[in-house]
């Protein structure tokens, strides 16, 4: 759960405010998995799968949301042409 949910909000994030954050929150990631391993918490393979389902769902998470954010322009954009 800890590597997953670090690497979903930090895909998230740099999807959201660009490229310059992605050091910090591989960073973030690959500290976060071996703290996992090192306190004996979960077998390597757990950490590099929750990496992947991570990257994954952020991936998903920021294409969503971005759809959603687009949608909303767009009625937003009618409702102020629309005369009343």
């Amino acid at each position: 759960g800890h590597v997953t949910a670090a690497a979903d909000f930090s895909v998230a994030f740099c999807m959201a405010n660009g490229k310059k954050y992605i050091p910090w929150a591989a960073l973030y990631i690959l500290l976060m998995g071996i703290s996992r391993n090192y306190l004996m918490m979960h077998y390597p393979s757990d950490v590099l799968f929750a990496i992947i389902i991570g990257t994954a769902s952020g991936i998903l998470a920021g294409i969503v949301v971005g759809w959603g954010y687009k949608k909303y322009e767009e009625r937003q954009s009618l409702a102020a042409r629309r005369p009343e």
